[in-house]
């Protein structure tokens, strides 16, 4: 292998672990900080820390290396204690198992215009990385059709009832769009995105008070 392939291979690799750190990081912030913090100022963080993944991987790699030298001086554990504990989920727990989720698919789709944004082309289908943006997209559909509308809800109402048939709606319009190149499937994206937006600038202090009170 080349110099010169070698440099291109390790700065692909270098770019694919921007787009995966980038989501794990936004995860992580939305868990330290709160999901409704993140929504408004966590993106920033986040996306910078994706930027020196390696870093990251660096330590983790070491804490690992440091677990495994201690878990080798501990004695073995008795074959009862090591069977798992198993209890009903809390409402806490239920709560910041559904918020992982909408996280997951809101930063799926996030990536996804961090994509497009990066180069505007007046025609979508002729963007170079069109299908980089449309499995993105087709994450976050995949991620939020897991979320439970109906606790969504109990958070605050209308949250889940918003984001199933604006957001949800929006993603699926966008796929529908690539797939089968009507523009009226794009026309419907652009509604749907834009009212979710509203609503959610409308709601989000309501939101930011329900969500920190669970």
């Amino acid at each position: 292998m080349g110099f010169s392939k070698l440099l291109s291979w390790i700065f692909g690799l270098y770019i694919i672990g921007i787009g995966l750190s980038g989501i794990y990081f936004n995860w992580q912030y939305a868990q330290d900080h709160g999901f409704v913090q993140w929504l408004f100022l966590g993106e920033i963080v986040p996306t910078a820390k994706a930027f020196i993944w390696p870093y990251y991987a660096s330590r983790a790699a070491d804490t690992a290396q440091g677990n495994r030298a201690t878990s080798a001086e501990e004695p073995p554990r008795s074959s009862d204690s090591a069977k798992p504990t198993i209890v009903g989920l809390t409402r806490h727990q239920t709560v910041r198992a559904e918020a992982k989720s909408l996280l997951l698919s809101l930063g799926y789709s996030q990536q996804a215009s961090y994509l497009l944004m990066e180069d505007v082309h007046l025609n979508l289908l002729e963007h170079p990385k069109l299908k980089q943006i449309i499995a993105l997209r087709e994450q976050a559909l995949e991620a939020a059709k897991s979320v439970d509308i109906e606790i969504l809800e109990s958070i605050y109402p209308g949250l889940g009832v918003h984001f199933r048939d604006e957001f949800m709606v929006g993603v699926a319009s966008f796929l529908e769009g690539c797939r089968t190149y009507n523009n009226e499937a794009f026309i419907t994206r652009k509604t749907a995105n834009d009212k979710w937006a509203d609503w959610y600038d409308a709601n989000r202090k309501q939101i930011e008070v329900a969500v920190n009170s669970e």
